[in-house]
């Protein structure tokens, strides 16, 4: 289960930016799994939910996932086809019928929300 092993990854960088920027906790976490990445997206978020019971900064964190598809250039004229869920049947410009796929392959942090400590006047 590499699910795990990624989550474990997401939960160290997430820990490093919260001591950063001096966060109290962390909120919310959007990440993007790109269709052909080969995660399963259940099985990184189970990852994550046992994670994040073991780190105190994440413990009352939301994991926000959405599905990043790839786009497809045309192996015949080079045309992109934009993102889609499924691979196209053919060209719109040439009719070809074999395309290599761009992105949609991998794991990224998106967007991180922090509950920042305030700072204490001296009285």
């Amino acid at each position: 289960m590499h699910e795990l092993t990624l989550a474990e990854g997401l939960a160290r960088e997430l820990r490093e930016i919260a001591i950063r920027h001096r966060a109290s906790a962390i909120r919310d976490v959007f990440v993007s799994i790109g269709a052909l990445s080969g995660i399963v997206q259940e099985s990184f978020e189970f990852g994550f939910e046992i994670i994040k019971e073991q780190e105190p900064l994440l413990k009352e964190a939301n994991l926000h996932v959405e599905v990043d598809y790839p786009s497809y250039r045309c192996k015949g004229c080079g045309s992109i086809i934009e993102k889609s869920s499924v691979v196209p049947s053919q060209c719109p410009k040439c009719k070809g019928l074999q395309f290599f796929p761009i992105g949609g392959d991998d794991l990224r942090l998106l967007r991180v929300e922090l509950d920042l400590e305030e700072e204490m006047e001296d009285i």
